[in-house]
């Protein structure tokens, strides 16, 4: 950045800004428990990221298939 006051000097000066990557946070909602054969609704909306979201993907991770 370089500055100039009103007679005309300036200064300069450098700065370097780093930026990282912040992990997406997913939320599903509520802990369900359905029985075989019954559909269980996610709702994926408290789900963020400071990117933008692109996608959800669900995956069952226990019980009958």
């Amino acid at each position: 950045m370089t500055v100039t006051d009103d007679d005309g000097a300036t200064a300069t000066d450098t700065v370097t800004v780093t930026l990282t990557n912040v992990l997406p946070k997913a939320n599903a909602g509520v802990d369900q428990t359905v029985a075989s054969g019954v559909t269980a609704t996610l709702d994926g909306s408290a789900s963020n990221d400071l990117e933008g979201l692109v996608s959800y993907s669900w995956v069952q991770s226990s019980g009958r298939r």
